[in-house]
């Protein structure tokens, strides 16, 4: 009975004001057209500060940001958590679609490493794996046409 209430407060649904979620759509397409590229958190974290007011969580925040992003079909990214609390982009693990084929782009300490997969699902296993390793909460992801070719 009790692990009931707390997995129902988990998995609730925030509901966004139509106003906000407006807001929050146009400063996802400021952001792409400013950098090329929507990262996520810093996003997200601009709007909840404009919006304290309205008392919702980053995480909240991030989630939508990640769905408008996905509907524009936009690249974005979510740093490390290490890296975004010392102010380098150092590290991170980036999830790239080429047609079919996933791409697991790996960035660590300057180095760049590529994995590929036929199979999404393995994909976001092994990013999600990389991510845990560097103190990420989310991977990476970016929408869009990797660097190189997939095998």
């Amino acid at each position: 009975m009790f692990g009931m209430g707390s997995s129902q407060e988990e998995n609730a649904v925030v509901d966004f004001p139509k106003w906000l979620l407006a807001d929050l759509r146009l400063e996802v397409q400021r952001s792409f057209v400013r950098d090329g590229i929507v990262d996520v958190s810093r996003v997200a974290e601009c709007i909840r500060s404009r919006n304290e007011h309205c008392n919702l969580a980053l995480e909240d925040f991030e989630s939508e940001v990640l769905q408008a992003a996905t509907e524009f079909g936009v690249p974005m990214l979510f740093d490390c958590l290490e890296a975004a609390e010392a102010g380098s982009k150092a590290n991170r693990v980036e999830l790239l679609t080429q047609g079919p084929a996933w791409i697991v782009r790996l960035t660590e300490k300057g180095a760049v490493d590529e994995r590929h997969f036929e199979i999404e699902s393995h994909a976001r296993a092994f990013a999600s794996g990389q991510s845990f390793r560097l103190g990420a909460s989310l991977p990476v992801l970016m929408n869009g046409q990797a660097d190189t070719p997939a095998k």
